[in-house]
């Protein structure tokens, strides 16, 4: 047990505080200024308070809020120790199971942010994905129209113009060829890639 600098005393638990003030009520009466004094009324307080002799215990329960126990005219504050002790024994408890609920609650949210990050990476990827397989099959698509025009091209051509490896012809359809392979997604290494090493 502790004593604040506001005169509280703090009951101590394990990591669990609860705060106990102590607290007189006043009673207010309204001044009754000279007339002197009502010239100069800003200077003079304009209650007087005394002392009711009635006390009020505050126990601070944070996150719970505050429990109050009061003098009344029929039971006493002194009378109700026993009560009070309860009450403090059974806000730890309380403040105790809410904190573990918090932080269950905070653990949670937690875990559906790291899912819902998750999720968003998997659908990232899965789209990645899907335009990588969209952009291949356009690819093989390009180089066996590439063959094919140029399987026309060399029926076109004689078999003795094709039989002349430096004729300008033969270099450029043997460069054609290479294009459509390096375009090829079965033929450029691209399924290498995806197979496990």
């Amino acid at each position: 047990m502790t004593i604040s600098d506001r005169g509280e005393t703090v009951v101590r638990k394990g990591e669990i505080a609860l705060s106990l003030g102590l607290y007189e009520r006043f009673n207010r009466f309204e001044q009754i200024l000279t007339e002197k004094q009502n010239l100069n009324a800003w200077r003079y307080d304009k209650y007087r308070f005394e002392p009711s002799g009635e006390f009020e215990l505050t126990v601070s329960r944070w996150p719970l809020g505050q429990r109050h126990f009061k003098d009344s005219p029929k039971r006493k504050l002194e009378d109700r120790v026993a009560d009070i002790l309860i009450e403090i024994v059974s806000s730890t408890e309380l403040v105790m199971l809410e904190n573990d609920r918090r932080e269950n609650e905070r653990l949670k949210q937690i875990e559906q942010r790291r899912l819902e990050a998750e999720r968003i990476q998997h659908e990232i990827e899965e789209n990645r994905r899907r335009e990588e397989l969209v952009n291949q099959v356009s690819s093989w698509r390009r180089a066996a129209d590439i063959r094919s025009f140029l399987s026309l091209c060399e029926a076109e051509i004689s078999d003795q113009t094709l039989s002349d490896l430096e004729a300008p012809f033969t270099k450029w359809l043997r460069w054609a060829h290479q294009h459509a392979d390096r375009l090829d997604p079965t033929r450029n290494g691209y399924l290498e890639e995806l197979l496990p090493h």
